[in-house]
């Protein structure tokens, strides 16, 4: 096979990353271009080419070394799933009062979720919290979630299940967490969750206009956007600290202008008192696919570029849009946690892209199924961890961490092997795992991969 690497080159340099040390190499115009158009590279091919020949006896420059494609958790699989869960959310209702135009509920055909009045039993909720009691061993701190629909409909049930899950976990080890759209917040919502350490996320898509295009009231049909800044504007009067605490969610439509996007924040700038993240709508579940307009480009690169500046410390933290904040401080966190060098990627080895199934975020569903997690499909049987009543099979859990297993010989001739953000959803077709459907993200998880790389590269040259 060819070596695994990914040949790059900016206005300074030119440079390769190699898939086996996870690692960026400067090298040589004239070296690129021996790359370039080089098939088959061994220790002879490298005559004339001193550095390469040095790395290429360093174990630069070869093919994936990875002979067999099995994650190397698998092992420790039972016992993480037996002592170490770190969160369950609980799917409180399959109801909501808005109707969002993006959400996988509304747009469903019935493969991934549909809106329905399904509720969740106060029994099914503590049989949900006695299992993250009793597998949560040698976790020191442990979430439960609260999702829907809106969750915020089933209030009376949150109270109940807070109520039951602070009498039997240590205190300080748990945590609850709550995301919203804020329409039903009042006084007695807000001084429960203050009260309990909820970490809350609150959808707000933009100024008016744009929040009101995709996301309205079930009923009437008409925006939402005036209600939930309401709610938001008495939170920021009458619990400040509370307010500073509140993470606003950003589902950005790339059809819109992202600088009218930011208006939102000129316009309400108590907004700017809170944290903010943001993310383009996820379509993979839609068959309405998004529109990137121009403009929306041309404004989300500028606003990038100064989050750039900023990393790079020419310019104020508060020269930047709190939206883009998010994104770009990550960019120091992925130099930490995901390109640090390393000895070589083994003789066995997985891709990046799939979690731990069920460990990080499991979703026990209104009548007690165990999925992964909120982002994939609730339906499908591929996906489907077990229940409360039977626990998670660890067999099927083991098959969905070695989803990577069905595209094997592809993933090791892929110099994105370990860099590869190819989540389990990707492979779910009509309720089986197909290896057909998570090829089609190849392209996308490799685009992903080299995005990530140049922003690598950006900082190393502007640093020095």
């Amino acid at each position: 096979m060819e070596a695994a690497i990914k040949l790059m080159r900016t206005p300074k340099a030119c440079y390769f990353y190699d898939a086996n040390k996870n690692s960026i190499i400067e090298i040589s115009a004239a070296e690129h271009a021996f790359l370039q158009g080089a098939g088959k590279i061994d220790e002879a091919s490298l005559d004339g080419f001193a550095h390469l020949k040095e790395l290429y006896g360093q174990g630069y420059l070869h093919s994936l070394e990875v002979e067999r494609v099995l994650n190397p958790m698998t092992p420790y699989l039972g016992d993480f799933l037996d002592r170490c869960l770190q969160k369950v959310t609980l799917q409180l209702t399959q109801n909501c009062n808005f109707r969002c135009t993006y959400c996988t509920y509304t747009h469903s055909d019935g493969s991934q979720r549909t809106h329905a009045d399904n509720r969740m039993t106060f029994e099914t909720a503590k049989k949900a919290v006695d299992y993250l009691l009793a597998h949560s061993i040698d976790t020191p701190e442990v979430y439960i979630g609260f999702y829907g629909g809106e969750p915020l409909l089933e209030f009376p049930l949150i109270q109940k299940v807070v109520e039951y899950a602070d009498g039997l976990f240590p205190r300080g080890k748990l945590r609850y967490t709550i995301t919203t759209n804020a329409s039903i917040l009042n006084e007695e919502i807000t001084a429960f969750l203050k009260g309990h350490r909820f970490s809350v996320v609150i959808s707000l898509d933009g100024p008016e206009r744009i929040h009101d295009k995709n996301r309205v009231f079930a009923e009437s049909g008409k925006g939402t956007f005036g209600v939930v800044i309401k709610k938001l504007e008495e939170v920021y009067r009458k619990e400040p600290e509370f307010f500073k605490g509140l993470t606003l969610n950003m589902v950005i439509d790339p059809s819109n202008d992202f600088d009218e996007v930011l208006s939102l924040f000129a316009e309400y700038p108590f907004l700017q008192e809170c944290m903010s993240q943001m993310s383009v709508i996820d379509d993979y579940f839609t068959e309405k696919k998004n529109v990137v307009s121009e403009s929306y480009t041309e404004s989300m690169e500028y606003q990038t570029f100064l989050g750039y500046l900023y990393l790079l410390n020419r310019i104020r933290e508060e020269e930047v849009p709190a939206a883009v904040l998010g994104r770009i401080k990550g960019i120091e966190d992925d130099t930490y946690r995901k390109y640090q060098p390393k000895d070589g990627l083994g003789k066995t080895s997985a891709p990046g892209g799939p979690c731990v199934p069920g460990k990080s975020r499991l979703l026990v569903t209104y009548d007690g199924k165990l999925i992964p997690c909120e982002r994939v499909s609730e339906t499908s049987q591929a996906l489907c961890l077990g229940s409360l009543e039977t626990g998670i099979e660890v067999k099927k859990a083991e098959e969905l961490l070695n989803v990577a297993a069905l595209t094997a010989e592809a993933c090791r001739k892929c110099w994105a092997f370990g860099l590869c953000s190819s989540c389990i959803k990707y492979a779910d077709e009509y309720g089986e795992l197909s290896a057909a459907k998570r090829l089609s993200y190849c392209e996308s998880a490799r685009a992903n991969a080299l995005h990530g790389l140049y922003e690598q590269l950006m900082l190393r040259e502007c640093m020095g």
